[in-house]
């Protein structure tokens, strides 16, 4: 059996294989102007003698001379020129640790090359897997909406790579899709392959040119293909797609912690979710709060999201428009979306009633008990 380190070795030298694939189409005659500045930036980056984070070798004696780790240039002879492109992208000198940089770099390129997997993977899967027509499932719109949400955020800091993001979002996509949930759908998983190799070629030129000529057959460098085109993602959907699968985690660990602390060693059967929603002042004061770090431009995407939480009886309607969806990932027979403050669902929960005093629900974090039969 392979060790990790043959792994990482063919997976790098099949990294460097595809940059130099590609590096001989830049070399025709019709090359464009991104491609020639490709190289320049690229040269520039192979002498550098060390990472443009601010920090150097001796830099105020923070790490100490035995520290070893590769400047630009020895990092793009040794883990290729997209892994370390992708790095000096993601990373600011406040979050890299020059001591971690060699294990960031392996990273990276197992990254990159299971993208390529991936999508020849997909390519050569029996196309009768997807489901077609429009997207129209709740896991069909909330994965369109986050690569909606992807481009917008690339626009607005178009220098950090949305890939992880990007492959979260899908795998999170293919588990939902999963299990009796039909598949997932074809024209999503193209679109997804076509936004996730058209953010990447400013970062992971190689990559990118590579995936788009050679797995997706496009006419043309992907440079030319242009910034992906987007509507403008629904916060509201992004927040309860977020919600949803919280709520799901939740279930399923509380159902394998049940299960092993009990002598009888039961499956639960049944799900009740309690919630507590808002109240009046409460949404005013999220509101004004939200409102306040508009005027002050200094709102994120978080605070958006704690913001259309505050919309009345907003956990109640996404587990009950899931329920299905919900009884699927966690096999339940029953899911029950119930108040914290209705007398008579609290008495659904019976002797378990006590359980609400010992973790009760508050805005955003519902309380789950489940039911054995």
């Amino acid at each position: 059996m392979a060790t990790k380190h043959a792994v990482f070795l063919a997976k790098r030298d099949r990294l460097r294989q595809i940059e130099s694939k590609v590096r001989s189409w830049w070399e025709d005659k019709s090359v464009s102007s991104s491609q020639t500045s490709y190289k320049k930036f690229l040269t520039g980056i192979m002498s550098k003698p060390y990472w443009p984070w601010g920090f150097q070798y001796n830099s105020e004696n923070r790490f100490k001379s035995t520290v070893n780790f590769p400047s630009p240039g020895e990092a793009v002879r040794a883990f290729s020129a997209d892994a370390t492109l992708f790095t000096i992208a993601d990373h600011s000198a406040d979050s890299v640790d020059p001591r971690n940089l060699t294990k960031t770099l392996s990273s990276v390129v197992m990254q990159l090359t299971q993208e390529i997997e991936w999508v020849e993977e997909v390519l050569a899967a029996d196309q009768s897997s997807f489901r077609t027509g429009s997207p129209s499932s709740f896991p069909d719109r909330a994965f369109e909406n986050q690569m909606n949400l992807a481009v917008k955020i690339t626009k607005i800091h178009f220098h950090k790579p949305s890939f992880c993001y990007l492959q979260n979002a899908r795998d999170l996509y293919s588990f939902s899709c999963g299990s009796g949930g039909g598949g997932m759908n074809h024209e999503l998983v193209w679109r997804y392959m076509d936004v996730q190799t058209r953010l990447m070629t400013p970062i992971c030129p190689h990559y990118a040119d590579y995936v788009w000529r050679e797995l997706l057959k496009k006419d043309g460098p992907v440079m030319k293909a242009g910034f992906p085109a987007a509507p403008s993602p629904d916060m509201n959907l992004h927040a309860a797609n977020e919600y949803l699968h919280d709520v799901i985690i939740m279930i399923n660990r509380k159902a394998s912690r049940d299960k092993k602390i009990t002598e009888e060693n039961k499956k639960a059967t049944s799900c009740l979710i309690y919630v507590k929603e808002q109240d009046y002042e409460e949404r005013q004061e999220l509101l004004r709060m939200v409102q306040s770090k508009r005027d002050n431009k200094s709102c994120t995407f978080g605070d958006l999201e704690e913001f259309y939480m505050a919309s009345p009886s907003w956990e109640s309607k996404v587990i009950e428009g899931n329920i299905d969806l919900i009884k699927r990932l966690t096999g339940l027979e029953d899911v029950q979306a119930l108040s914290a403050t209705d007398l008579d669902a609290l008495a659904k929960a019976g002797p378990l009633f006590s359980k609400l005093y010992e973790k009760p629900p508050f805005p955003g974090h519902p309380t789950v008990i489940l039911l054995t039969r």
